[in-house]
């Protein structure tokens, strides 16, 4: 079978959101250069109107489409935008997805937790203190969509099986990694585990999900991505596994018309706004001087689409 489009039934929209590049945590496998990254676009004071203004000129253009936004960092809670930000995407109905090691205190996330659609904390083994995450984790799943994903760090290994094991019992959406210490230049390397702990990460590699659910509101849905195929008896649709899709290396679109810049943007921690991630992308300014989205599909130039989010962005190769 030959793959010629990838669309969504929902005329859904994403916004893959790199806050910051600063966290508040000083884990020994993520390089110091972590710590002293960028938190501003210009500076606390001025950034929350640029932001204002930003999602007030994208949102009269995304009037009628269901809009996703996932929200990155550095830790991106304590950016100075952040409040602004889940504030706004919540008055509009918007989905937002923050990843956060969870660092905020409980009274923080009091107040923000129902406003945002799905919480996905990172549990930090160095770092974390278990009583704290364990009430905050269970506050936030009475508000809304949450997960965990545990970092199973050999000199820590202990902690971090009890963690994963308190959560399971709590209920929510869980998944384990590998931890790989990281140089200046982002190069990894896997920290070594014993044949025992390899055996436990296998055995525990599938995502647990959390049977309860709260829906998005205004049914803004994700919605499933699609895949046609032509083939000799005709076309075959199937729904598409993003992930499995790129594991396989079949995320080659060559050629196709990609839009992205019309159903997706990435925005970095500078305040760069671009089409995708990827090195076809198209520069389309920053959140100051954003004119709006793209009129027309971009021609991919790229030999792998290797972001997830990118590779379900609509595109066509007919």
């Amino acid at each position: 079978m030959t793959p010629i489009r990838i669309y969504n039934e929902d005329n859904r929209f994403t916004i893959d959101w790199t806050l910051n590049s600063r966290c508040t945590y000083h884990c020994s496998y993520c390089p110091p250069s972590l710590h002293m990254g960028n938190n501003f676009i210009r500076s606390k004071e001025q950034d929350p109107e640029i932001v204002r203004k930003f999602i007030d000129k994208l949102s009269q253009q995304l009037q009628g489409r269901s809009v996703h936004m996932f929200v990155n960092g550095g830790e991106p809670t304590i950016s100075p935008v952040f409040e602004q930000l889940i504030d706004q995407v919540h008055e509009l109905g918007w989905c937002a997805y923050v990843n956060t090691n969870g660092s905020r205190s409980l009274d923080w996330w009091q107040q923000y937790a129902s406003k945002i659609f799905k919480v996905t904390v990172s549990y930090h083994p160095e770092t974390v203190v278990d009583e704290e995450i364990f009430e905050k984790i269970k506050y936030i799943r009475s508000q809304t969509n949450v997960g965990v994903f545990v970092l199973m760090y050999p000199p820590m290994w202990d902690k971090s099986v009890a963690a994963y094991n308190k959560f399971k019992e709590m209920g929510v959406t869980l998944a384990v990694s590998r931890v790989f210490k990281r140089d200046q230049m982002q190069v990894a390397e896997s920290y070594h585990y014993s044949d025992e702990q390899l055996q436990w990460l296998e055995q525990h590699s599938q995502v647990y999900f959390d049977p309860n659910n709260f829906p998005p509101v205004n049914n803004n849905y994700f919605g499933q991505t699609r895949i046609d195929y032509t083939t000799e008896q005709g076309t075959v649709t199937e729904t598409l596994d993003e992930v499995a899709f790129t594991n396989q290396r079949k995320n080659v679109f060559t050629g196709w018309q990609c839009n992205m810049g019309q159903d997706h943007l990435f925005i970095n921690p500078q305040g760069d706004v671009d089409s995708a991630t990827c090195s076809s992308t198209v520069k389309m300014g920053t959140v100051e001087n954003f004119a709006g989205l793209l009129d027309k599909p971009t021609i991919c130039r790229s030999k792998y689409c290797m972001c997830t989010l990118d590779v379900q962005i609509s595109k066509s190769n007919e």
